[in-house]
Formats: structure tokens, sequence, C-alpha cells
């Protein structure tokens, strides 16, 4: 069953993490054959980062640190200072991309220790981490959660011409059927939010050969997903059946 939901909610997702690849390479401050300074790079990526998360909302604090390539920034939030390693950054790059390759590289809330000095309160040492605090890995997941999330509904609008809020609705879905352990119950309740229509139900419909009810809760789900083809969300259900 749950294999099922998972057709119905990633045979959507996926083709929009197919629409928004990556792109962009290189190393140091250089970005197609352009060198950036620093503070240039700096404002570039905590730019990027704001546009892309919307929600998440970063300033710069200090550009220039005790680590080389380094810079502080403050997130409104959290109400935290971390420091994000841009030795690697090209401005332009998919920033997901870039943040998600280098989350090691990066440190949460530091605390500031006075004249422009900020800490690591973990370890007592300024940019030297030797692991994680468990405060700093909910904000890690936090982060990278929120860049998924928008990723996959970015794709869903521009291939299904989904709005924006049933856009997110459908990736919220998919990265808690990837990353959570959920209850039949649960997943149950997620296929009602996206469909209208519960995965036991859809089930007992198809293995009892309901034409009628399947066809039902096809318009059913066409409604809730602003008016999609039936074909549209036909082809979405029947991937949900074929699944084993």
């Amino acid at each position: 069953m749950k294999k099922q939901l998972l057709s119905i909610v990633m045979s959507a997702s996926m083709l929009a993490l197919a629409a928004c690849g990556g792109g962009g390479g290189g190393n140091y401050s250089q970005g197609g054959g352009t060198y950036y300074t620093h503070s240039q790079l700096a404002n570039y990526f905590v730019n990027a980062v704001n546009s892309y998360l919307g929600a998440y909302t970063l300033e710069i604090v200090k550009t220039n640190t005790e680590q080389y390539d380094y810079i502080v920034v403050y997130d409104y939030e959290y109400g935290t200072y971390d420091a994000y390693y841009l030795g690697n950054y090209n401005p332009g790059e998919n920033i997901y991309n870039y943040l998600y390759n280098y989350d090691s590289y990066f440190y949460y809330d530091l605390d500031y220790i006075g004249d422009g000095f900020y800490q690591d309160w973990y370890t007592g040492t300024i940019f030297e981490k030797t692991e994680d605090s468990s405060k700093d890995l909910l904000l890690k997941a936090a982060l990278l959660e929120g860049l998924q999330v928008k990723k996959m509904a970015k794709g869903l609008q521009e291939n299904f011409g989904l709005s924006e809020e049933r856009s997110v609705k459908w990736a919220e879905a998919a990265f808690r059927v990837q990353n959570e352990g959920l209850s039949d119950e649960q997943l149950d309740n997620i296929s009602l939010d996206l469909v209208g229509s519960t995965i036991s139900d859809i089930k007992a419909a198809a293995v009892a050969g309901d034409i009628e009810s399947l066809d039902e809760k096809i318009a059913k789900a066409g409604e809730l997903n602003d008016n999609l083809l039936p074909s549209q969300i036909n082809k979405i259900l029947t991937d949900v059946f074929a699944a084993k």
C-alpha cells in the first residue's frame, strides 16, 4: 500500500525533479570565466538563497572571517548566526545543489562573542566542529526539506499547471513518503488530501472492477487539483494500481 501512494505522489514529483535540472561547476572565485571578489560572491550567494527559499531570510553580518572563504549570516527564520563556505560557489549555479553538496562545510547556530567574532557553541572553537549537535541537524534538515519541497513544487507547476498551493501539497507529501515511516492510516489521510479518496477506497474499487466508482474518484481528484483533465488524473492513478 505504501508503494501505491508513492506512485501517486512521485509520478508527478519525479517529473518535477527532472524538469529542474542543476547547473554550474567550477571553483574558487571563478564563474563562467568571470572573476568575483569574496564580497561579490557573498552578496550573490545570499541573494540566491533568499530568492530560492522565499520563506528564509538571510542577511550578511560578516563578509571576511577568521576562516578563508567563509561568511557569517543571520537567519531571521531561526534567529541564528550561521557560517557558509563560498570557496566553490559560482553565481548563477543551482543553489540547491551547492547547499546540498557542501552542507558538511557549513556551521549553524554560532554565538557572537564580540569584536566581530562568531564561535561554534558546541565545541567552543571558531569554525571547527567535530560533529553536529542535535539542533544543528534539525536546522540542516529543515533547510534541505524547504529546498526539496520548493524544487518539487516548482516543477509540478511547470509540468502540470497546478497552482502553487496544490503543488506545495503534492511536494510536501512526496517528501514525507520518501523520508518518514508512515502508517497506513497516515498514508490514507495523505491520499485523501491529494486526490479526495483514500488508498484503501481506490484499491477496493480497482479490485472490484467498479469502473463507475473509479471514474467518480478520478473526477473528484481533478476538481481538487485545479481541474486537471481526467486523462491526467487517470494516468497518475493507473501508476498507483500498477505499483507492485
